[in-house]
Order: structure tokens, then C-alpha cells, then sequence
């Protein structure tokens, strides 16, 4: 089984979080940036094998 990461426990509590509390614009700029972080949303690099045409799509941080 795999440890959860930072984001995994921002995907799970931090709804629940902002109907309690209101994070600074600061502390909930942080907190969008640990949820899109490699998800596509800041963009993606495709790399290709040349030898055998395999695609790795790596999203950015």
C-alpha cells in the first residue's frame, strides 16, 4: 500500500477545512498549488523514443 502524499491529504480534508476555517490569500494560493501540482493544469512535456515511438507525457509542478 502506497503512503499518502501531501496532495492526497489536501484532495481529502481541505474542502472540509474551508467550511471551518479561511485561509489567507497566501495559505490558499499555496494550497491550489499542492492540488494542480502535476496535474496538467501548469502544463505538460510529451516526450518521444525515437527507436520505438513510445510517448511519457510529464506534467509540470
Amino acid at each position: 500500500m502506497n503512503k499518502p502524499t501531501v496532495q492526497d491529504i489536501f484532495r481529502c480534508f481541505y474542502s472540509a477545512y474551508l467550511e471551518k476555517y479561511s485561509p489567507s490569500p497566501e495559505q490558499a494560493k499555496v494550497a491550489r498549488n499542492i492540488l494542480n501540482c502535476k496535474t496538467g493544469a501548469y502544463g505538460a512535456n510529451v516526450s518521444v523514443c525515437e527507436d520505438c515511438g513510445a510517448v511519457q507525457i510529464h506534467y509540470n509542478s
